[in-house]
């Protein structure tokens, strides 16, 4: 169902697949390499969201001698460049139109998404867009039905950005005069689409437009699993749709492809390779297809990862002296209570806190001590956990004595089964 979303955003999930850690840069070394180079996934979209790079994404970038993207192509930056011959290969063969493989309800519903979508994506100043629009008429009914999936599928997407995350890859790629590389060609892309027949992609289309609102909702919990990093969640949401036909055509001949030519590259220069992010993963991605090979490849964690970095927000607002005064002063069927929330094992990769409350008055004899620990879920919300901790009498008012709490372990702790707290955003 609904695989037009699936090539929307060349994203197809495999139905078998690992668990793989929470990043998008992966580094390849071993093998009889003598320089390492990288895996990125990518998402083909100008939303500020998915150009949101760990602190260790462009310092590879900028190291590596080579760049390799799916296409390497001018077009991508300018579509004035497109090459007209490519045209053929995106119309419909033998005089087919779109307008005799739908409903005339259906064809007008799809013209007014087609052209609502053109002028979201491709503003009139835009080079060579003036021109798109003024053919829409045409390109609707003869051009092969997933490039119009593709176009409206986008729509919700935001467009913070003139270019593409590929595309803005491509250019920075250039301006720092590396070795740009194309893994494929346009015509093996186009070939791709081709396999899968157009009634097909007409019927596919279709059920995109009695589905929006749902392909909005999976547009936005992809772009979200993407922004924090979540290679097993991109997974979780495409794979129920990938048909056989788009997969095989869309993703494992592709990858396999994509392997073969990835493992020449790195053997000749450190390269950076980025791809769809869901050509990483899977028994087919390009991450365990190339440890087959016998490379070592992991995941490279970046300290600013959209989710880390939304627990050590989470950890900064819930740490700090608070109380209830003014609540208890305008109210007084409320007291006046203190709460004490502050850091311990700092050094630990774990957040930790040690927490004491009490009246105000009686700040020196708490009626509450715990310890929590918070972590994020696959989920994007956050748990707290909750423990007491042995001998509470000596820790009161002690959580600036390191020394202290240096003495005490995670394995001292008593966990509260139950009181845990879920916390989302």
């Amino acid at each position: 169902m609904k695989q037009f979303f699936i090539w929307s955003l060349l994203l197809v999930g495999q139905l078998v697949y690992g668990q793989y850690e929470n990043s998008l840069l992966w580094e390849i070394s071993g093998n009889g390499l003598e320089e390492n180079s990288y895996l990125y996934g990518t998402m083909h979209l100008h939303d500020d969201r998915v150009y949101r790079f760990g602190d260790s994404v462009m310092v590879k970038f900028e190291k590596c001698e080579a760049i390799a993207l799916e296409i390497v192509d001018d077009a991508f930056t300018d579509p004035s460049a497109l090459d007209p011959s490519l045209l053929g290969d995106v119309m419909m063969p033998d005089g087919k139109k779109l307008e005799d493989m739908v409903s005339k309800k259906d064809f007008k519903t799809i013209k007014r998404l087609f052209n609502e979508s053109l002028e979201a994506t491709m503003p009139e100043d835009m080079e060579g867009g003036f021109l798109v629009k003024m053919m829409s008429g045409m390109l609707i009914n003869r051009m092969k039905p997933m490039f119009t999936s593709t176009l409206i599928s986008a729509r919700s997407a935001n467009m913070d950005h003139p270019l593409p995350l590929d595309g803005y890859l491509m250019e920075r790629g250039q301006q720092l005069g590396k070795k740009m590389i194309s893994i494929e060609s346009i015509d093996e892309q186009m070939d791709a689409i081709n396999n899968i027949p157009v009634e097909e992609q007409a019927e596919m289309l279709v059920e995109m437009i009695q589905h929006l609102d749902e392909m909005d909702v999976e547009m936005e919990e992809m772009i979200e699993a993407y922004e924090q990093q979540n290679l097993n969640k991109i997974l979780e949401v495409t794979q129920e749709y990938a048909g056989d036909a788009v997969e095989d055509e869309l993703l494992i001949k592709r990858n396999n492809t994509m392997t073969v030519r990835v493992d020449s590259f790195i053997k000749e220069q450190s390269t950076f390779v980025a791809v769809g992010a869901a050509h990483l993963i899977g028994e087919t991605g390009l991450i365990d297809q190339l440890r087959n090979l016998g490379y070592t490849v992991e995941a490279v964690m970046s300290s600013h990862n959209p989710k880390q970095m939304e627990l050590n927000k989470l950890y900064q607002w819930m740490t700090g002296s608070f109380d209830s005064q003014t609540q208890s002063m305008e109210d007084s069927t409320y007291y006046d209570i203190s709460l004490e929330m502050h850091p311990i094992w700092e050094e630990s990769d774990e957040k930790w806190i040690y927490v004491e409350q009490a009246m105000s008055s009686k700040k020196e004899a708490p009626y509450r001590q715990r310890v929590y620990k918070l972590e994020a879920l696959e989920d994007g919300s956050y748990v707290s956990y909750v423990y007491t901790l042995p001998d509470e009498k000596n820790y009161i008012g002690q959580w600036d004595n390191e020394e202290l709490f240096d003495k005490l372990t995670p394995e001292m702790l008593i966990e509260r089964e139950g009181c845990a707290v879920i916390l989302k955003k």
